[in-house]
């Protein structure tokens, strides 16, 4: 298993091809072209207890949160050293699921598993339990989602799916909205 840091350096890189989604198709230019990616990156080594993150969001205020891969938890950290400033848990028993990436709204947060559902619930105080509500969507393990983000402008989630991109797009990837209004998977990617 590579170490950590690397992991946490791959996480973040593996969010670039995600940022220029947003309204790509009017711009002449990648939206690539605001990052400086000559920057050198500031590198922190994670604990243990984050061995098994799997994704990561920032809300409006600016704070870093992470989500366990194979359980319920979240974590908000701080960016500079990576250590977990509070952790909360979905529901009153552990939830155990796949969980693929984390995305936040104005007032609410969202993790999605691999096989396409969406779990939304609210922010949560040190070490409280919320309570959450799941969203099944038309996708599956086939599909593999692998990534989740927020669109403020649509009020959607995307979907990232490295897997079976849909009938008639065989050796493609997709990205699926999620309404946020109507809490449906939208068929066209």
């Amino acid at each position: 298993m590579p170490p950590l840091r690397t992991i946490f350096s791959r996480l973040l890189l593996s969010a670039l091809p995600f940022l220029p989604l947003h309204g790509c198709e009017a711009q002449s230019e990648s939206a690539l072209r605001r990052y400086d990616l000559e920057k050198r990156f500031h590198r922190v080594d994670l604990s243990g207890r984050l061995r098994e993150i799997s994704g990561l969001a920032v809300n409006a205020d600016g704070q870093l949160f992470a989500h366990d891969d194979e359980r319920g938890v979240v974590y908000r950290l701080d960016p500079m050293t990576g250590s977990v400033l509070s952790s909360f848990l979905l529901g009153r028993t552990m939830v155990t699921e796949d969980f693929e990436g984390i995305a936040v709204s104005k007032h609410r947060m969202y993790m999605v598993t691999s096989s396409g559902t969406v779990y939304e619930f609210r922010e949560a105080g040190e070490g409280k339990r919320v309570e959450y509500r799941t969203h099944r969507t038309p996708l599956n393990r086939t599909n593999d989602v692998e990534g989740l983000c927020y669109d403020p402008e649509k009020n959607t989630l995307l979907l990232a799916c490295k897997g079976d991109a849909g009938k008639g797009r065989k050796g493609r990837r997709a990205v699926y909205d999620f309404s946020l209004k109507t809490k449906k998977l939208l068929s066209e990617p």
